[in-house]
């Protein structure tokens, strides 16, 4: 069976493809098509694979090899059922935006949560599908939703640590491709590619069956300047009027705003110039990946042999696979 695992980046589109399977799965599941979204997954099939320690100790080594034989049973169902491709859509499987702007940093844990959710998926062909988005429009996502949910306006300190914080999305491909050294890597924009779900997952799959229902269209996800100052008289604090209340909340002001869409060209560059061969770019110039250890992603179909597709199991740790090692993939001994 081949699978598709989406962890998101949040914002990049994740929420609309997820809604957009749930809304055309029966279609989907007549075409030998099946996905796992957040409605699917929210008893906790993947829990025991993504906890945020890396050192979960005993129990949560029983919570992993009860997540692994879950997998091992639902995958196992569906291929009597005659299903060809799984799509597993969960941005919280490499961490969640909320704990990223609680480390101040850019998905921290993602290469341990990888190399352990890699484990649910030996065997099987795995490519893992990336979406990105320009940072300022993360971030201020990001500290929205912390607004909403309680927390203080951002100060000129936390605002600077985002703005300069040195995990880049070139930064995690690397760490992606380390972690999961045997499975496919695609990469995608959410400017690009948010909004239209049928047409990313045409692209991935390479076809896709007619008759399939579209989604209305989304409202934005930001908060506007009115929404701001009603948000905070609400919870006891002043805020000057602003002469237009619909424009959007724009907490980085300018000099950082081009300090982050600079890191973000930078980040685009680096892709379609063949991201050091470790990942296919769906925006950019057509063509695969060629790093050597890589070659499979040069087949017809693109597809990453099934021999297993994590590195050591103990390799969890960032840095520990670089980008030149070529890991021998083995499956996960219970």
């Amino acid at each position: 069976m081949r699978i598709i695992l989406h962890p998101g980046a949040d914002g990049a589109g994740d929420a609309r493809l997820a809604a957009w399977l749930d809304l055309n799965r029966p279609a989907l599941a007549r075409c030998g098509i099946a996905a796992w979204t957040p409605a699917r997954l929210r008893d906790g099939m993947l829990a025991g694979l993504v906890s945020a320690s890396d050192r979960p100790g005993p129990m949560g080594a029983r919570r992993a090899r009860r997540s692994v034989g879950r997998i091992a049973l639902g995958l196992a169902a569906l291929e009597r059922a005659g299903t060809h491709t799984l799509i597993v859509t969960e941005p919280r499987l490499i961490g969640s935006a909320r704990a990223n702007l609680a480390a101040r940093s850019l998905y921290p844990g993602l290469s341990g949560r990888l190399t352990r959710l890699a484990r649910g998926f030996d065997g099987h062909a795995v490519t893992l599908a990336l979406g990105i988005r320009g940072y300022e429009g993360y971030w201020t996502e990001a500290l929205a939703r912390g607004l909403r949910g309680g927390r203080p306006l951002p100060d000129a300190q936390l605002l600077d640590h985002l703005t300069t914080q040195p995990r880049r999305w070139r930064t995690l491909v690397t760490r992606v491709a380390a972690a999961l050294p045997r499975a496919g890597l695609v990469v995608w924009t959410g400017e690009r590619h948010g909004d239209r779900p049928a047409d990313l997952l045409g692209a991935l799959l390479g076809h896709l069956p007619g008759g399939l229902a579209a989604l209305p269209d989304r409202h934005p996800d930001g908060i506007s300047l009115g929404a701001l100052h009603g948000l905070m008289a609400w919870r006891g604090q002043k805020m000057p009027r602003f002469a237009d209340p619909t424009a959007p909340w724009a907490p980085f002001g300018a000099d950082r705003a081009a300090v982050l869409r600079a890191e973000y060209r930078r980040d685009l560059a680096w892709l379609r110039a063949g991201a050091d061969g470790l990942a296919s770019y769906m925006d950019g110039p057509e063509g695969p990946a060629t790093r050597p250890d890589r070659a499979w992603m040069q087949t017809a179909g693109g597809q990453p042999p099934v021999t297993g597709i994590g590195g050591s199991r103990h390799g969890d740790q960032e840095g520990l696979a670089g980008p030149g090692r070529q890991g021998i993939a083995r499956p996960f001994a219970g």
